[in-house]
């Protein structure tokens, strides 16, 4: 009897036993099937990010490609302004001496003096009589000049005007210039003639 007693205890200590080992195993279950949804979330999610990473990997190469580009036009731009800015400043420098030159110009073109009818006529006049203050000898030839000098150093009596001088100088192979001294292609000084009575 005692045993049967002892054997009942262990047949229920055992179905106690077994309730808990079910009552564990279900609650691990639930466990479980949390984690495998907790799972499918995770791999779901790392799924659609390396999607992302891979699309964003995409654009980066993209956006790297023109951003390389941007930076050598800019360069190219940049190398083209400077080009330009000398360009400009050259250009500048040259305009700044072309309108000096052309009020210069305008300047003097301003100045100029435009002869009245009253000085024409003056010089006309002048051009056909000789002029009034002084001779202007063309030489044709050095001891041609020197001869004439000293002819007309030497005479006694010497007029200065061209009717009287033009004879004796003409005597001496020397002519009358109304504007230069000449020798042979040498520009010479008007000599200073004795003036007698």
């Amino acid at each position: 009897m005692q045993l049967l007693r002892q054997s009942d205890d262990s047949l229920l200590e055992l179905e106690h036993e077994v309730l808990e080992k079910k009552q564990k195993v279900k609650e691990l279950g639930e466990v479980s099937e949390k984690l495998s949804s907790e799972n499918k979330k995770v791999v779901d999610i790392e799924r659609n990010q390396q999607r992302l990473v891979e699309s964003y990997r995409v654009a980066l190469v993209d956006i790297q490609a023109k951003l390389s580009k941007a930076e050598n036009e800019l360069k190219s731009a940049t190398e083209r302004r400077q080009t330009l800015a000398t360009q400009q400043e050259e250009h500048q420098t040259l305009l700044q001496a072309e309108s000096d030159d052309l009020e210069r110009l305008s300047n003097a073109i301003s100045n100029v003096k435009v002869p009245s009818d009253d000085d024409l006529r003056k010089k006309a006049m002048d051009e056909f009589h000789g002029p009034t203050k002084a001779l202007i000898l063309l030489l044709t030839s050095i001891n041609n000049y020197f001869k004439g000098v000293a002819s007309l150093y030497n005479s006694s009596t010497f007029y200065w005007n061209e009717e009287d001088a033009d004879p004796m100088l003409r005597a001496c192979g020397i002519s009358i210039s109304t504007q230069f001294t000449q020798a042979d292609g040498w520009v010479l000084l008007t000599p200073k003639l004795k003036v007698g009575h």
